[in-house]
């Protein structure tokens, strides 16, 4: 007597089912990793360049920088196995060990953060680079959407205002990739910086590249 008709198919929509569960759950435990490593880091905030010219400020911002880059390696080490692991993998004991990882550099971090923020608070220096960087950040936007300081309106469109729209946006687009920000915004960034230089080569009367030039400015200053 034969036995029970086994059911391949079915065996198999079952074993795809799991494999697909267990993808699931591996991309989710590598979405907090992520997550993590993110909060690493944007600890600084966004003006660690002011930070790192304040002679006071300075020498506790590198040493958080250090640590920073430790952690963040082996973070991203743990991000690595899980999203290249297989359905053997224990994902629950990599987050476990996340979570350490992101506790310790809480911990280690602490006293060095309470010292930023106190020197940030009351640096004379310090204050005094945010408002000459606040300042050439406004001459910056002002060149950007080719505003007159004069006359506070726009003015008749040349190849060298193209330029030197292009050439300003390009630097400003260099120091937005520097800081902290999740990967979405980076290929939004990107994306943005293609359009930008697509137009510059494009057919396309200065008054219109101009205008389309400001538009893309305000994709990246406002998301």
């Amino acid at each position: 007597m034969s036995g029970p008709k086994v059911d391949y198919a079915k065996l198999r929509e079952q074993e795809m089912a799991s494999l697909a569960e267990a993808r699931g759950r591996r991309l989710k435990v590598a979405d907090k990793i992520q997550k993590m490593i993110n909060q690493i880091d944007s600890c600084l905030g966004g003006d660690v360049d002011l930070m790192l010219q304040d002679p006071q400020i300075g020498p506790s911002c590198k040493k958080i920088q250090e640590l920073q880059a430790q952690y963040k390696k082996e973070l991203q080490a743990l991000y690595n196995t899980v999203k290249h692991g297989t359905e053997l993998l224990d994902v629950d004991a990599i987050l476990h060990g996340g979570e350490v990882l992101l506790r310790r550099f809480g911990e280690n971090t602490q006293e060095e953060l309470q010292i930023i923020n106190k020197l940030v608070a009351t640096s004379q220096q310090y204050q005094r680079l945010q408002e000459e960087r606040e300042i050439l950040a406004q001459t910056k936007r002002k060149k950007i959407a080719r505003i007159s300081n004069d006359k506070g309106v726009d003015i008749a469109v040349s190849d060298a205002d193209i330029q030197e729209q292009i050439s300003v946006f390009d630097d400003e687009i260099k120091e937005f990739m520097t800081s902290p920000m999740t990967s979405k915004h980076k290929n939004s960034i990107l994306l943005i910086n293609q359009d930008l230089h697509e137009l510059e080569v494009s057919d396309l009367d200065n008054d219109r590249k101009s205008k389309r030039i400001q538009r893309l400015w305000l994709a990246v200053l406002f998301g």
